[in-house]
């Protein structure tokens, strides 16, 4: 492989093997409540703004919840905005305006249970993550009979 070729395949790898903190961020903002936080504070919200919504320790704000904000603007669920006093100033897309729920103005397009019933760990994520486990126990208790 030349090394274009070989930069080009590892990011792709890197990206699949990655892929599950998207998914982990999404469940997190959507278990939170993030997207409602949003639209009740007018479609935009500083961090402070999700602190005080979302009912959170100020401890976990410069870390865990603007690591999942960053990662979830990076994947086009949330926008973001800068302003001039490096506030953080969080939006709304049309993706993330699919998880503010009925009683947030979404008159019944929200998508926000059928998310977190797809990110539940006893439903969707165990078994999808120990899927070669399961193949191979099938597999020996075939062999078995």
């Amino acid at each position: 492989m030349e090394h274009e070729q070989l930069l080009q395949a590892s990011t792709e790898l890197m990206n699949h093997s990655l892929g599950y903190i998207r998914s982990m961020a999404l469940g997190c903002a959507a278990k939170l409540g993030v997207a409602d936080a949003i639209h009740h504070a007018g479609g935009h919200a500083t961090m402070d703004d999700l602190r005080a919504a979302l009912s959170l320790h100020p401890s976990k704000l410069p870390y865990i919840l603007r690591s999942v904000m960053r990662v979830l603007v990076a994947s086009g669920v949330f926008a973001h905005d800068e302003e001039e006093d490096d506030d953080d100033i969080y939006r709304l897309t049309p993706v993330s305006s699919l998880l503010v729920t009925a009683t947030g103005g979404n008159s019944g397009r929200s998508l926000l249970l059928f998310v977190l019933l797809q990110l539940s760990p006893p439903l969707c994520v165990t078994p999808a993550t120990s899927m070669a486990e399961w193949l191979t126990s099938v597999e020996e208790e075939t062999r078995s009979r």
